[in-house]
């Protein structure tokens, strides 16, 4: 069998949805759109991209993919009443 030679650098595992990837669920009674706006503004001020977002306005939880440095949970994020909390981290 051939051997698979890499000539431009080591081989690392990768996850395929860049360097680190959060779910992050904001959660408010019933969210409005103009809230998840500022948290997806906040997000990106902690020098993150928002990947996706699942779930709408009018929703008790919305769930965001974040890419980059990483989230600081905690409540009022964004806007007040708004709590983020880190689901899981790929």
């Amino acid at each position: 069998m051939p051997a698979v030679t890499r000539a431009n650098g080591a081989v690392t595992p990768v996850n395929g949805l860049g360097p680190a990837t959060q779910i992050v669920s904001m959660t408010k009674a019933t969210i409005t759109q103009a809230e998840i706006d500022a948290a997806a503004a906040a997000v990106q001020a902690e020098n993150n991209v928002v990947a996706g977002v699942a779930g709408a306005a009018g929703d008790g939880v919305v769930y965001f993919a974040v890419q980059g440095a990483g989230v600081t949970a905690g409540s009022n994020y964004g806007a007040a009443g708004v709590a983020a909390a880190i689901v899981c981290t790929f």
